[in-house]
This record gives structure tokens, sequence and C-alpha cells, in this order.
């Protein structure tokens, strides 16, 4: 089989894949379906050898982590499909897979995704199965992960993802996607002082004690609305200092970025998208780190409670409007 494309071809699928509707049909495996494993899996992360559903807008894959890159809102993936009319001689076909039922993958198609676009943690496979997918080399896989070499098929009448040209074009639309996270600035040397503690807590007392809206907050952080005498009367009498000039730029912490980029984080996010302009994991981050400031603690973990803090307010604000 000629894999070689050029990346004309490549760009011309997407107008290809506009009308096509793709699906995804859940066989009904153990426990694959629990809310509490689902749930147990969202908090533990994303890992090697997890299989999930990978999902933007009319695109949907089922998709092998084969590693967690070095950036934890970034990961290398394999497509595979539960469609064995699709198998090509470049593919794996995996008889013991998660959903216990066989699975075509493609070794060839590795690539780099957001994470955030993890939409559904359906358990993992064996480490000798991951291996054998990942070196397409069957010689890495044991009897039971009964794992065949895939061949070219003719026919073409699948209602799902029908061929490695589509998943090509879908892959290469997600990679894209990755240049646009936000720069992570934890080794910046200006980094910790541009997000100093001062504005988080000026920013927490804006709402703790003059009862302002996140959207009201960020406006007087960024100096744009001034704050009224009354206002600054109230502020002092409860010992918050007003900053002279606050800064208008800030760098989000490393951390919270790679946090809320989480696929845990992905009902949140697609509920603010519904509320909010820009992008919706960044307006998370920036609600629960006006919120929180600083949390106690360092790392990921830390914040987790501002990012549900800050969703149950915004969804408390925007019900207060309707």
């Amino acid at each position: 089989m000629n894999n070689a494309q050029s990346f004309t071809e490549l760009l011309g699928m997407y107008d290809q894949l506009k009308d096509t509707d793709t699906e995804l049909i859940m066989p009904s495996g153990d426990d694959v379906d629990s809310p509490e494993r689902i749930e147990r899996q969202l908090a533990e992360g994303v890992k090697r050898g997890q299989l999930w559903i990978a999902d933007q807008g009319d695109d949907s894959l089922y998709v092998l982590v084969a590693e967690v890159n070095d950036d934890p809102r970034m990961a290398t993936v394999i497509p595979l499909s539960n469609d064995l009319h699709s198998e090509t001689d470049d593919s794996l076909v995996v008889g013991n897979t998660p959903l216990d039922i066989e699975m075509v993958a493609w070794p060839g198609l590795q690539a780099i995704i957001p994470v955030r676009l993890l939409y559904k943690p359906l358990k993992e496979f064996p480490e000798s199965a991951v291996k054998a997918i990942e070196h397409d080399d069957l010689r890495f896989a044991k009897k039971t992960d009964a794992i065949r070499r895939g061949h070219d098929n003719e026919e073409r009448d699948s209602p799902f993802v029908e061929n490695r040209e589509d998943i090509t074009a879908i892959l290469l639309k997600w990679h894209a996607m990755c240049f646009d996270l936000p720069k992570l600035h934890e080794e910046d040397e200006d980094a910790e002082a541009s997000m100093t503690p001062e504005r988080g807590t000026y920013a927490k007392a804006l709402i703790t004690v003059l009862q302002l809206p996140f959207d009201q907050v960020d406006d007087v952080l960024d100096g744009v609305v001034p704050l009224t005498d009354e206002q600054r009367a109230s502020l002092a009498d409860a010992g918050v200092q007003v900053p002279d000039a606050p800064k208008r730029t800030f760098h989000l912490p490393a951390d919270l970025l790679v946090e809320v980029e989480q696929p845990a984080w992905r009902r949140d996010a697609d509920e603010y998208a519904h509320r909010m302009d820009g992008d919706a994991r960044v307006n998370l981050a920036q609600d629960a780190f006006t919120l929180a400031a600083r949390p106690n603690g360092y790392g990921r973990a830390a914040w987790r409670g501002a990012l549900q803090d800050a969703y149950r307010n915004r969804l408390a604000e925007n019900d207060d409007l309707d």
C-alpha cells in the first residue's frame, strides 16, 4: 500500500469531512459506562495505555494514549476504529480490547493532540498490547492480546470513520490545536513577579468585600474601570490596600494552566463555552485564579478546589442574570 501523500492532499481532506457525520457506537463491555469508574479515571488523569473517546465538533475517534508528553496538556495518541471494514495493510487488528470487541489500530498515525479533546475514558490495554501497537511489532504482544496484522479491504460501506485518510485529516486538525495552547511561564524569570500574591489578594477582596462579579473584577484589575471613593473606603475599612497601579498583564500559574486542560474539567469548560466568549479553559483558569489567588500548597491538585468554586460561582452569577 502506498501511504505517501502530499500535505496539499491532506489539507484537501478537510473539505471532504465537512459534511461527514461520524458516530461511535458503544459496545456493552463490563463497567464501560460505570459512572464510578469514569469519575475515578478522570480524577486519576491521563495515563499511558488508556483507551479514550476523543471528540471535537463533529469529529470523534477512539484513541490509545501512548505517552503523556513533557507538557501534560498534550499526549501522543494512536487512533483506533471498531469498524473492521476500515482495516488496511498498515494497521493492526486487536482482539482483546477494553471494549471486548475487535478494533483496528494504526501505529503509523501516532499524533500529539491536546488532552482537552479526550472526552470519555474506556479502561486500559495491557502493557504488552500497548508496546505491540506503539512499535507496530507483534513480538511485544502476548497470545492473550490476540493481535494480528490488518489487510486492505475494498468494502467502504461503514457508517463510522471509514479509512486512514479521514483519520489522518482529523488528527492533523487536532495536532494544530496544540499550537494554540497558552504559553507556560514557569521558567520565565518574570513569571513570579507578574502573578504576585498582592494581585490575587486584591482580586479576592474585590469579590468578598465589594461583592463585584468576575467580569468587573477583571476590569478593575486591568485598570479599565476605576473604583469609586465609596468602594475605596470600604476596602480601607476591611484593611485592604488598593494598589496605585494594578498591572494590566500577568501570567497564570503554569500548574493551573496544566490542571485546567485535563479531561476532568471538560464538562465545566463546555459550560463556560456556552456562557462566555474566548477560550473556555483560559476563562475558567482566570476565574479560579481571581477567586483563590495562590491556594494553600502547590501543584495542580492545589487548584482543583478553586476551579470547582469558580465554576459554581460563574454558574450562579449567570443564573442570577437569567
